[in-house]
């Protein structure tokens, strides 16, 4: 899996943001110059954001950007989503057939059910993970991370008792 680069400096923003204390706002210069971006580019990442429905222009003299909601109720998932997509959608193997028409795996493809299951299990923790959890020190971030990762790889795979656990799911 590749972070893009919007979805990399899209969160980036948005927990600089999150940081704020509720009620302020940041104007595109203050997140450029904060996160070492251009100008121009957080214009165009606060778009999105705000399309998305993650950001709110704040108008007036202390004017900018501001988180709309809390930072409780934003999870990685949705912005990653949001700028980005999934990792593995509907359409991947109708994009990926060679030569053919239609990939000759289509019907009994493991590496198709090996995509559906790492996107399954990245989507789940990416919606576990809140930007709250990410605005604080790095230490309690990483316990709180590998806390979401291990409730997500439980819930899917099981026990990890080898020979214990439920099978991988099917993607059709």
């Amino acid at each position: 899996m590749k972070i893009s680069a919007l979805e990399e400096y899209g969160l980036r923003c948005l927990l600089r943001l999150g940081r704020c204390p509720e009620g302020e706002s940041l104007t595109i210069s203050e997140i450029a110059e904060g996160e070492g971006l251009s100008v121009a580019n957080v214009r165009k990442l606060m778009m999105l954001l705000r399309e998305a429905g993650f950001v709110q222009s704040v108008r007036g003299r202390a004017g900018g950007y501001a988180l709309n909601g809390r930072p409780e109720d934003i999870t990685i998932g949705q912005v990653v989503e949001a700028l980005g997509g999934r990792m593995f959608d509907d359409n991947f193997c109708g994009k990926h057939t060679g030569e053919l028409m239609i990939c000759i795996n289509s019907t009994a493809c493991s590496v198709k059910s090996l995509w559906g299951v790492l996107d399954g299990l990245i989507s789940g923790v990416l919606h576990r993970i809140r930007l709250s959890d990410l605005v604080g020190e790095q230490g309690p971030v990483v316990v709180n991370l590998r806390g979401h990762i291990e409730a997500t790889v439980g819930q899917l795979l099981g026990p990890a008792t080898p020979g214990q656990g439920k099978p991988l799911p099917v993607i059709q």
